[in-house]
């Protein structure tokens, strides 16, 4: 698996956390309960940068996380 660690590209965007979530919240994915939202946390957090005012994320990060996540197959409820 690749890390997602470059500095800056033009297509980049950074979310704060609460941004973070709210996208989170909105995907299709989410909504249909096919997330694993602690695996997705687990995996964001070792993605987090600090843009001096505190946590931020690349939005291209957050939604590749989100797509592996929802991919796994995880997504069966029990």
């Amino acid at each position: 698996m690749s890390s997602h660690t470059s500095p800056q590209s033009d297509t980049s965007h950074l979310l704060s956390t609460s941004a973070t979530w709210d996208l989170l919240q909105s995907h299709p994915l989410y909504l249909r309960g096919a997330l694993d939202i602690g695996q997705v946390c687990e995996r964001l957090k070792h993605m987090a940068r600090c843009n001096g005012t505190g946590p931020v994320f690349d939005e291209h990060d957050v939604m590749a996380v989100i797509e592996e996540v929802g991919g796994d197959g995880n997504d069966q409820l029990i």
